[in-house]
């Protein structure tokens, strides 16, 4: 049996722990046969829809609460929907099977306050920012070059490396040190300065002592001339492919792309990444990212005069670069659903949108996932992707998407600690939880960017400044 595609729109990350390899295994071939797109943990902040837990799995384990904080829109839901979709097929209402954030009171923030948001614009805003996500080497604008960009760029030779293998908690130490080191303001010229500051450790001053004084460190060649590495990272750059798959695919055997193309089951965004590799290594610039916002206001301004949109995510963020172009539509209307057919259907016409990856309607925002190509004979396909909200949650929503997804975490963390709650929606004090979940609300007024971090007592951050801050470094 072929299968009857049920889970075509959905994109599904299954926990392992506390599901035996050949039932794991099951349900991932199950998925793929009906037309799902299994993801890994790493491609989660933009396009998951579904996390599947066993139920014999505490609420409390760092995965499950991994996934409330970073978006409370996707769907947590146990093995045994899973489990009745494919018995059923069809893909069977999640209700009795969700793990709620909210599971007794939808708590809505009020008509007023948020409908005015101090920085919207009809056109895409002059000074919006971009970053390439995988290169920690990309300057800000605001800042000159880093006076230890050597340094930096060795060190995110090796922070890439063990991302693409997989490492997380080595990479975030280097990326961690990064952070520090960029926002260092002196050049740091030996190994007792490096261990002066705060927050890097003995074993990173030593790292960074050598490349000091040798001018390279000998771990970057270790991992950048190991075969298994090479390959992965170039698995990895494949959009879709974390560094689970790369793995995977290397022990099968696999290593070129053209092994992936014909010999790989691939699900929908992986083949998307593998058509268009070579344009989605090429870096965007801030001028390309501003005329792609252009067309998109446009076209949503011909539907709705009074729409606003703003570009988000790392642009926003200060960098020269990106990978992708995130852009915000801000509408009167609840529902979200009727603007975004039309706007999709007018962008696809012209050809301006090639590939629709995802369209999906959670937690009250609606979102696109998609490739998008300007004009022009010399023009490259780019990955877009388009978020509409409600006025009314101008402040919040520019938080959430503007990002990054570590500061996102820091600053849901920060609020629970005070009692509060926030996401992408609002603010809210008066908390009531059941667990992890919120159980009820009072949403505050919150009319700009600036009186969220005021209400959770936390120093206003710039955009630019938001890249990487723990719990403790927002209340520096």
């Amino acid at each position: 049996m072929s299968g009857n595609h049920i889970f075509r729109d959905c994109f599904i990350h299954i926990i392992p722990k506390c599901i035996g390899p050949k039932r794991y295994q099951l349900f991932k071939n199950q998925i793929s046969k009906n037309g799902g797109n299994l993801c890994d943990k790493e491609q989660c902040e933009s396009a998951l829809t579904h996390v599947v837990y066993d139920e014999g799995l505490s609420v409390d384990d760092p995965e499950i609460k991994y996934f409330l904080e970073l978006d409370e829109s996707m769907k947590i839901v146990g093995t045994r929907w899973l489990s009745e979709c494919i018995k059923n097929q069809k893909l069977v209402p999640i209700n009795e099977f969700q793990l709620l954030i909210s599971p007794k009171q939808d708590i809505r923030p009020t008509d007023k306050g948020n409908e005015s948001g101090t920085n919207a614009v009809d056109s895409p805003p002059k000074k919006a920012k971009v970053e390439l996500e995988i290169e920690n080497e990309n300057q800000s604008m605001h800042t000159q070059k880093s006076l230890n960009s050597e340094l930096v760029a060795e060190l995110s030779k090796v922070a890439k490396s063990y991302r693409s293998l997989g490492d997380v908690y080595r990479s975030r130490n280097y990326t961690s040190a990064i952070s520090i080191i960029q926002k260092y303001p002196k050049e740091i010229k030996s190994y007792e300065e490096a261990l002066s500051i705060k927050g890097i450790s003995e074993r990173m001053a030593t790292k960074i002592g050598e490349i000091i004084e040798t001018g390279d460190l000998r771990k970057t060649a270790e991992l950048i001339d190991n075969e298994k590495m090479k390959i992965v990272d170039l698995f990895t750059q494949i959009w879709g492919v974390g560094p689970a798959t790369a793995d995977n695919w290397f022990r099968q055997g696999h290593r070129t792309l053209e092994d992936v193309k014909t010999k790989c089951s691939l699900n929908r965004m992986q083949q998307i990444g593998v058509k268009y590799f070579d344009d989605f290594q090429k870096p965007i610039p801030r001028h390309e990212v501003e005329e792609i916002c252009v067309k998109v206001t446009q076209v949503a301004q011909s539907i709705d005069s009074r729409i606003k949109t703003e570009i988000c995510g790392s642009y926003r963020r200060g960098k020269l670069l990106c990978g992708d172009v995130d852009i915000v539509v801000f509408e009167h209307n609840e529902n979200h659903s009727h603007l975004m057919q039309k706007l999709l259907k007018t962008l696809t016409s012209s050809k301006f949108i090639s590939d629709e990856f995802a369209s999906l309607e959670a937690s009250r925002h609606h979102k696109f996932l998609g490739i998008c190509k300007m004009p022009g004979q010399d023009s490259v396909f780019r990955r877009l992707d388009i978020f509409i909200a409600p006025f009314k949650e101008y402040a919040p929503a520019m938080v959430h998407y503007t990002g990054s997804a570590t500061f996102n975490v820091a600053m849901r963390q920060y609020a629970i600690k005070k009692g509060m709650h926030l996401s992408e929606h609002g603010l809210y004090d008066k908390v009531v939880r059941n667990g992890n979940f919120v159980v009820t609300g009072h949403p505050l007024l919150t009319p700009s960017e600036e009186s969220i971090f005021h209400l959770l007592g936390v120093p206003y951050k710039k955009p630019e400044d938001r890249e990487n801050l723990s719990v403790k470094e927002l209340r520096d």
